[in-house]
């Protein structure tokens, strides 16, 4: 029997007889006390950097420029329609209240925000605080539950891997990736209260494990296949014969998921399907990325000094199935999945790691229905799992290596490897400082994705650098995969900044035609006819934009247009267009307030 362990009295004989593969009970000995601070200092000293972070990437749609979790009001449309929102308002809307900024219904991840802006406000050192202590969380209850499986050297390990390893940091680092770390709070929970269960078999544990399985879906989908594991955990312990009672008490799980899968698919129904990009053509194109998004995760996790960074939107494009570069992913990648295969079959005590790990990357998978189709935050939940894995490993060769290693090679050892994972997780930390490191990183590390060039040229643009701007966009633009509006309106903006006025005008007559219904390309060329004092011209495409998007900035452009070039009656009657879409109310007062202001300057 492991150290720190002994065996429960109140187990079934049958589980006692096949040696209490997971039911063993932590003896609380000081070495685990030492373990858990050991661990709280390591995890906090190596993410302790990204209090300094200020808002970057989703984080500054959801709450810098947000007015929706400002207003505690707003809880009670966590439960009404209207919670989702669409990709295209994420990306495009120039609201003041954009809503929950999620395309799925999570409603647990948005209470953590609501709770985060009524205590930080506007500070995203207490946001980042809030999911460090999560992580934390995650860490001691990932030590817990590898004390009762494996002891609590197994544990120690298993924890450290995860609670430093750089592949973590997105999840971590990024404030509006938080449902990640709430997902694996909540499924971990659930784990460690059904392995209580065969303690002491009470439905104290039971409904501990069914709240944590509940609140689990409503923070990420990905939560789902859970009830596969404890499932598989049973079948372990109990062979082909499960008790009665036992088999009864899966019966909630299925009812949660069931009630879950009604809400996400008819009442809160997921907002991105539609819009999941088109990957690759055909059935070879599509096997071709799958087997590179999965080699890009083995990678992050096992180069740890190249971890960290992966752009947002991201997805490699197709290669040919038979080339050099996809027949050794695809070896690598087999052999990956075949080595988790065989653990799973093998059932011994690593077998729900195993299990764990794959089951929850299987959403990550179904790239071709996500308009995100990677990102390193999906690997968070899978590898709690694949950490344990990797502790019993290091603890395997540990042990044959031990008595040939003096007390101060092992020490050193000990150190080299808690170094080679804590400074990789410093570096992709502060990656997410600001929007320009985040960017520069893309960048970097992905040369070929428009993504870090659009950010970085989105920000030269907010600071008037539009020379740089016009380069970096121009850049983004370039790549087939991009799709992004805002970043032509913007490249046609900096090109009428810089003068050059008939590419302003192509890359304007461009974003119409790729986004007819658009409201920016429309914009783009009335700014264009300004640009160009032929006002007259700007006023079609300005009622045009009006009619697309009834934003204030789109009404306002419209009316100073017609008072420009038609004087009192023009205005009047712009007037009158925007009352009717808009109807009367404090919006149209407050417009006509800022033109009567205007006309008084003038």
């Amino acid at each position: 029997m492991a150290p720190g362990l002994r065996k429960s009295g109140n187990l079934p004989g049958a589980l006692r007889n096949r040696g209490l593969k997971y039911g063993m009970v932590p003896s609380q000995g000081m070495g685990m006390v030492k373990h858990r601070v050991v661990l709280g200092i390591l995890v906090v000293s190596f993410f302790a950097c990204i209090l300094w972070n200020g808002f970057c990437g989703d984080d500054n749609f959801l709450f810098v420029n947000n007015s929706f979790y400002k207003n505690p009001s707003n809880i009670a449309r966590i439960f009404r329609p209207g919670y989702n929102v669409a990709p295209e308002d994420v990306q495009y809307g120039d609201a003041a209240d954009k809503g929950t900024g999620s395309v799925g219904y999570r409603p647990v991840t948005t209470m953590s925000f609501f709770m985060d802006s009524f205590i930080w406000k506007d500070n995203p050192a207490g946001y980042h605080l809030t999911s460090i202590l999560w992580h934390l969380a995650n860490v001691f209850l990932l030590y817990e539950i590898a004390v009762v499986v494996a002891g609590p050297q197994v544990a120690f390990i298993t924890a450290l891997i995860f609670g430093i390893h750089p592949v973590n940091t997105e999840a971590v680092a990024a404030i509006g990736y938080r449902s990640d770390l709430l997902a694996c709070f909540f499924l971990l929970a659930a784990l460690l209260a059904w392995l209580s269960l065969r303690r002491d078999g009470s439905w104290r544990c039971a409904a501990i494990s069914y709240t944590g399985y509940f609140f689990a879906l409503f923070s990420k989908e990905t939560a789902l296949l859970f009830p596969c594991v404890i499932f598989f955990i049973d079948r372990v312990n109990f062979s082909a014969f499960i008790p009665q009672d036992r088999r009864n008490r899966y019966l909630p799980f299925l009812v949660i998921a069931l009630f879950y899968l009604y809400i996400y698919y008819y009442v809160f129904p997921n907002t991105a399907f539609v819009y999941a990009p088109q990957i690759a053509d055909g059935y070879e194109g599509h096997v071709t990325v799958f087997i590179q998004i999965v080699a890009l995760y083995l990678k992050e996790i096992f180069f740890v000094f190249s971890a960290g960074v992966m752009p947002a939107l991201y997805w490699p494009l197709p290669r040919p199935l038979f080339s050099p570069a996809m027949i050794f992913q695809g070896v690598l990648v087999a052999g990956a999945g075949g080595l988790l295969l065989a653990m799973i079959l093998r059932r011994g005590k690593y077998s729900w790691a195993a299990l764990w790990g794959l089951v929850f990357f299987l959403p990550a998978l179904i790239f071709w229905v996500n308009p995100n189709p990677a990102a390193l935050r999906y690997v968070y939940v899978p590898f709690a799992g694949l950490a344990f894995l990797a502790a019993l490993g290091l603890v395997h060769v540990w042990g044959r290596c031990r008595d040939r290693l003096s007390p101060s090679m092992r020490v050193f050892l000990g150190f080299v490897g808690v170094v080679s994972l804590g400074l990789p997780a410093v570096s992709s930390n502060l990656v997410w400082r600001n929007n320009f490191t985040v960017a520069d990183a893309w960048v970097k590390a992905y040369p070929e994705h428009y993504m870090g060039y659009g950010v970085k040229g989105t920000e030269f643009f907010k600071h008037k650098k539009y020379k740089e701007a016009a380069e970096n966009l121009g850049l983004a633009l370039q790549d087939p995969r991009c799709t992004n509006q805002i970043f032509d309106y913007q490249l046609g903006f900096s090109y009428l900044s810089e003068g050059r006025r008939e590419e302003a005008k192509s890359t304007f007559e461009g974003l119409m035609a790729k986004a007819p219904f658009s409201d920016r390309g429309y914009a783009g060329m009335a700014h264009y006819y300004y640009a160009s004092k032929q006002h007259a011209l700007a006023v079609p495409y300005l009622q045009r934009a009006f009619a697309l998007h009834d934003t204030d900035d789109n009404a306002e452009n419209l009316l100073k247009a017609l008072d420009r070039t038609q004087g009192a009656s023009g205005l009047e009657k712009g007037l009158q267009m925007v009352r009717r879409v808009w109807g009367d109310g404090p919006r149209l007062e407050k417009l006509r307030e800022s033109l009567r202001d205007r006309r008084k300057l003038r």
